[in-house]
Parts: C-alpha cells; structure tokens; sequence
C-alpha cells in the first residue's frame, strides 16, 4: 500500500536561496572532483597490473573520512560552519593544485598520487558531515529527504559530466588538466563561505553546539549516537551493504583496463553511464518512494546492483555493460538516499554533525575495508570471481533484509518519526 503521507517534490528545497546557492556551487565542485577521480583510477591502473595496487586510489580516498570523519563532526559542531567550511575547501584546493603542479611533464608516481590524494580524502573527511549538516539546517524538516536527494543528484550528475569531459580532457593533455580543473572548483564554495562571515548571518541557523571541551563533544556525540537503536540499525545496515559496493568503484579501472583490455575511454563511459543511472534515479525516487516502504526500496536496489555485479563478474563485452552500469548507477542512489536521508533524520541540528560524522565513520571504513578486501581476492582469484562473489553477498544482503523486513521496516521508518518530534 502507498504511504499515508505526501511525499516533498524533489526540487522543493530550492526555495531556499542559500541552499540552491550552496547546491550550484557544489554542482562544479564535483565535476572537478570526478575528474580527479578518473585521472587518478586510470593511472594507477597503467601503473600497475595487480588489483591489489589499483585499489588504492579508493583505499586513500575513503580511509581518511574512516579517521577523521569524527574529529571533522565535531570541530563542525563547535565552529561557526562557513568559516570551517572556507578552511576545508581552501585546503582541499592547495592539495589539488599540488596534484595539478606534480602531474605537469611525466606521470607523477604512485607515491606522490596517494599521498595527495590522502590529502584531498582527509580534507573530505573533515567537510562531509559539517556539509550534510549544514545543507539539511537550510530546509525544513519535512525536506531533508528531498534535499538528500538533491545533494546525491549534483554528485551524480557530475559523475557523467567529470569522467566524459576527463576522459578527453586527458587523451588530450595528461593529468595535470584535470587536476588543476579540480583546484579550480573549489573556488565558488570558499567564495560563498566567505561571503557569509563579512555579510548578516540572520538568516544561517544556529546549530547550538556544545561549549564544552573537545573531548566531552566528541565523546557525547559518540555516546548519544550508539544510544538510538534507530541509528544503531542504520548502521549496521551500512557497514554491511557498503562493504559488497565498494567493489565496484575500487577495482572499475583494472578491470577495465586487464578484462575488457579497454582505454580511458571506455573507463570514461562506463563511469558515465552508472551517473546517469544515478541522476535517473534521483527523479524516479519521490514516486518510487510513495509507493514502496523504505524497506522494501531498499532490498530492491540491493538485489538489483547484486544482479548488475554478477554480470559484469562474465565480463561480456563493453556496450552490453553500459546498460548494466547505468541500472547499477540507478540502484546506488536509492540505496545511499534512503541510509543518508535516515541518518540525517534521527538526531537534532545541535547533534546532527557529530552523529552523521559516525555515519561517514561506517560508510568510508566500509568501502576502505570492502575496497582492499576485493582487491585481494581479485588478486587470488580473479577479477571476474570477486565481482561474482561481491553480487552473490548483496543478493544474500537482500534476501536477508526482506526476510526480516518488519524490523527493518520500523527502524528505517522511525527514523523520521524521531525528528519530528
């Protein structure tokens, strides 16, 4: 049966001046960053035929949000947002601008691409839940959901602008192109930012942070966190889905690369197709979500991309794939919705940042752990089983979830329930 309650428009959050500000400038952001993404991918799969290696990009790009996505929810909760803000973005941009400066002449060697792109994910770790939070305190409760769409979708229709416009950006001029278009985009959030602190703020919530010490925030927001089961089964429901995703993502490139012997190219459009699976999604997901239960969409989307791994696990040739990504693109976005949205429901706005930052905490150190995991067993077994294997373990997700659906029905519903009241 449909849901009692009406479902928020997509774009409704729009309204809101600042968040449609804040959501355009972090638009161009993330095509900067998928083009530092695929440059990155692609010459660490040329560097190196061991999937092992190849994931590495992934492993430096999750693991520092996994070690300080906590710190970063808590500085966010006890600083003023924008001027934390200004400071991450304005670091994240020297970080790409050295990517940028290394990559000019030869390709820059391993070492120097983690060890930047470390750099860029701690940047990253200490932005995500200081952003999810401010952005979700710019619009009403009852369009949290929606703007978490919103936010998914900017990153989603970039992940088909940032690898096309990369993969021919970088047959033409190397990395150093896409690196330094990474720099660049940081540029319009740092602007926003500051614009607010010389400017009223009035009409910026307050997040009504704790005055403590350091140590009492992060150890409140740690202890209120584990406290709500609501969130303990957010959680747990995360950590295990994320870590069959993470396949996906960290050995993309080398299977590319050593199973369908493809170029840049081919890792371009693949990237491409599973983003406009992703953005087709945020538009299908307001009517998909009125007429399934969170539960229920949920296991879907799981079991769709573990039917979409088990394909790619054949290897068949490069156009059948595009499809197949484009719907894996379509499931990932109304799984990460629906977990984000949830997350971001259960706590106030006074303990929203250290809370998600917990969930960044799980989300990242399942893709880091799910990330090396598969490469190992890529690296033992083959690329083509580890994608087998991680299609089967979502399925088994799945299967479970539906098994014991009122359960997790209840903890996902609840969790909009507990923010109204």
């Amino acid at each position: 049966m449909p849901h009692a309650r009406i479902k928020t428009p997509l774009f409704q959050p729009l309204r809101h001046s600042r968040f449609r500000d804040l959501c355009l400038a972090n638009f161009i952001s993330n095509i900067g960053a998928w083009m530092r993404i695929f440059a990155t991918g692609w010459l660490l799969a040329k560097q190196s035929q061991d999937p092992s290696a190849a994931v590495l990009a992934q492993t430096a790009n999750q693991a520092p949000i996994f070690l300080f996505a906590l710190f970063g929810g808590v500085f966010a909760d006890r600083m003023d947002q924008d001027r934390y803000l200004m400071l991450v973005n304005l670091q994240m941009l020297v970080a790409a601008a050295l990517l940028a400066v290394a990559a000019l002449g030869d390709a820059p060697s391993a070492t120097v691409i983690i060890s930047l792109t470390f750099a860029l994910g701690a940047g990253a770790a200490f932005k995500v839940s200081a952003w999810q939070a401010s952005m979700s305190s710019l619009v009403q409760p009852d369009e949290i959901e929606a703007a978490a769409t919103l936010n998914g979708l900017s990153y989603n229709l970039a992940s088909i602008i940032g690898p096309i416009l990369g993969g021919w950006l970088f047959s033409l001029t190397g990395p150093a192109a896409l690196y330094l278009a990474n720099a660049l985009s940081f540029v319009g959030l740092i602007v926003l930012h500051w614009r607010v602190l010389g400017g009223d703020k009035s009409s910026v919530p307050s997040t009504g942070a704790s005055q403590g010490s350091f140590l009492d925030s992060l150890v409140d927001g740690v202890r209120h966190s584990f406290a709500s089961p609501v969130f303990r089964r957010i959680l747990g429901q995360t950590l295990c889905l994320f870590f069959a995703i993470s396949i996906f993502q960290s050995l993309l490139p080398i299977y590319v690369k050593n199973m369908l012997v493809g170029s840049e190219a081919a890792l371009g459009w693949l990237m491409a197709a599973f983003g406009a699976g992703a953005v087709s999604s945020a538009f299908a997901l307001p009517q998909l979500r009125y007429l399934l239960k969170r539960a229920h969409l949920l296991g879907l989307a799981t079991a769709v991309y573990g039917a979409m791994l088990l394909y790619f696990g054949w290897a068949p040739w490069l156009y059948s794939l595009l499809p197949a990504a484009f719907v894996a693109g379509f499931s990932w976005t109304g799984m990460v919705s629906t977990m984000n949205s949830g997350a971001q429901a259960v706590f106030p706005p006074a303990m929203r940042a250290r809370a998600l930052a917990v969930y960044s905490l799980v989300f990242s150190g399942a893709l880091t752990v799910g990330g090396l995991a598969w490469g190992w067993i890529a690296t033992i077994f083959g690329i083509g089983f580890a994608f087998k294997a991680a299609g089967m373990a979502m399925l088994a997700i799945s299967a479970y979830g539906w098994l014991r659906q009122p359960a997790a029905k209840e903890g996902l519903q609840s969790a909009t329930a507990e923010a109204d009241n």
